[in-house]
C-alpha cells in the first residue's frame, strides 16, 4: 500500500502541473499499480484494516485531488498479471493467502515429451520436452531453480515425489527434472503432454498467436477447449489468413 501511495502522489504532481494545459470539462484518469499493488487494495476491504496507510490510500482514491475540487479526477488500477498469476507472483506472495500453485495460476504451456532418460543414461533421470526459451521465457523465479513446473494434469500424484520442474533450458527444449534432484525415474513416456506453469506468464504469453481457453468446472481434467481467444497484434481478428488457423 505505501509503494501505490507513492505511485498515485507521483502521478499528483505531474497532473498538478500541466493541469492548465489538460481539458476541465473530462474526466482525467490517474492509472497506476501491477499486480502487488492491487493485491494490496484487498485490504481495504477487510473490516479489521485500520492501518495509517490503509486509510490514507483510501482518502486517495475517494477524493484523489482534494486541491483541484473542480477538477474531475478518478483512480484506475492495473490489474497487471493479477488475473492469471504465475511462479514468480505466487513466490512473492503478490495474492495473500493464495492456495496451490496449481489452483490460482491460470496459464499454463503444453509441451510434448520427446525422450526420456531413465536408464542411466546421464547423470540423473531427465525427460526433455518440445518447449524452451521461445516457449517460457528465461527468466528465474525467486523461490525455485527452474524455469517451470509441471502440473499434476493427466498424472498420478505420488504424494512423497518432489515436484518436477524445467531443470533446464535451450532456443527450442527443455530438460524436466526432480526440483530436489535423486534418482527415481521421471514419470513420463515419449509422446505425452505435460503441461508447463511458466514463471513469467506476461513473457511466456507473448511467445503464442491465440491461446485455448478451457473450464476447470466443466470436466474435471481440464482438457475440454471451451473457447479460443486470438493475441491482440494491431491485426484485424477476422482476416481470412487468421481464422483459417482455426479451420
Amino acid at each position: 500500500m505505501t509503494h501505490l501511495i507513492a505511485e498515485i502522489q507521483g502521478c499528483k504532481v505531474a497532473l498538478n502541473r500541466w493541469l492548465p494545459l489538460l481539458p476541465r470539462d473530462r474526466e482525467l484518469i490517474i492509472s497506476v499499480g501491477a499486480t502487488p499493488q492491487v493485491s494490496s487494495s484487498h485490504n481495504l476491504v477487510e473490516e479489521t484494516t485500520s492501518s495509517p496507510e490503509a486509510e490514507e490510500l483510501k482518502s486517495l482514491l475517494r477524493t484523489p485531488c482534494p486541491e483541484n475540487a473542480d477538477v474531475k479526477v478518478k483512480i484506475e488500477l492495473h490489474a497487471g498479471n493479477y488475473p492469471i498469476l504465475d511462479m514468480q507472483q505466487i513466490s512473492t506472495n503478490a495474492r495473500e493467502n493464495a492456495g496451490k500453485f496449481e489452483d490460482e495460476i491460470a496459464m499454463t504451456v503444453l509441451a510434448e515429451v520427446c525422450s526420456v532418460y531413465n536408464d542411466n543414461e546421464r547423470e540423473k533421470p531427465e525427460a526433455l520436452i518440445a518447449a524452451g526459451t521461445l516457449a517460457l521465457g528465461r527468466e528465474p523465479c525467486a523461490n525455485y531453480p527452474g524455469w517451470g513446473v509441471l502440473s499434476s494434469w493427466r498424472r498420478r500424484e505420488d504424494p512423497g515425489a518432489p515436484r518436477m520442474i524445467v531443470d533446464r533450458i535451450s532456443q527450442e527444449h527443455g530438460i524436466v527434472a526432480w526440483e530436489t534432484g535423486g534418482q527415481r525415474g521421471i514419470p513420463l513416456n515419449v509422446g505425452d503432454v505435460v503441461r508447463v506453469f511458466p514463471n513469467h506468464a506476461c513473457v511466456a504469453a507473448a511467445f503464442f498467436g491465440w491461446y485455448f481457453v478451457v473450464d476447470s468446472e466443466r470436466d474435471g481434467d481440464g482438457s475440454q477447449v471451451v473457447d479460443v481467444w486470438v493475441r491482440g497484434r494491431g491485426s484485424d481478428v477476422s482476416d481470412p489468413f487468421l481464422m483459417t488457423r482455426f479451420q
